[in-house]
């Protein structure tokens, strides 16, 4: 009885060590999973950083080059961002810095293809720096691959008003 007890004990002994080491063992899922979560965490707050530049510039409430700041810092820690590279061509857009624009939304496009915003605001970059050829051709590209967009009407109008202001000329 003495050596049940005993192999009882120890037992329980050894178990209550394995599941109290039990966490602290590195597996592949336990791995996978943090790297998830903090991909996750990441991933809002640089979204968070993204949507608070956003408030920056439409509340006017702080100087602009710090919404600009926080979403150079998004796109150096996720130069694949889709939303902080589109407000960071927007913004160059609306600054009359159309180069940069066009570096931002052809960038946007290799992420996202189909992105219409991208496709308007790079056709007009490229009229407002004299590249009305690429602007035309830009639009007909989208328009060729997407025959069925619910702004097809919107992408028809802005590339017979490039046709007819030609490099920006208004």
């Amino acid at each position: 009885m003495q050596k049940g007890v005993i192999v009882v004990l120890l037992g329980g002994i050894l178990l209550g060590g394995a599941l109290y080491m039990a966490p602290r063992w590195p597996s592949e899922d336990n791995a996978r999973l943090e790297e998830e979560i903090n991909r996750e965490t990441s991933a809002t707050t640089l979204d968070e950083k993204v949507a608070e530049a956003t408030r920056i510039i439409s509340e006017g409430s702080r100087p602009p080059m710090e919404a600009i700041g926080l979403l150079r810092e998004v796109v150096e820690e996720d130069p694949n961002h889709l939303m902080a590279n589109y407000r960071l061509g927007e913004f160059s857009v609306m600054s009359g810095q159309y180069e940069k624009g066009i570096e931002r939304f052809e960038k946007v496009l290799e992420i996202d293809p189909l992105n219409s915003g991208a496709i308007r605001y790079l056709a007009i970059s490229f009229n407002e720096t004299g590249a009305t050829d690429k602007a035309i051709a830009v639009i007909e590209n989208y328009l060729q691959e997407n025959p069925n967009s619910p702004v097809l009407d919107e992408i028809t109008q802005l590339k017979a008003y490039i046709l007819e202001n030609p490099g920006g000329a208004e």
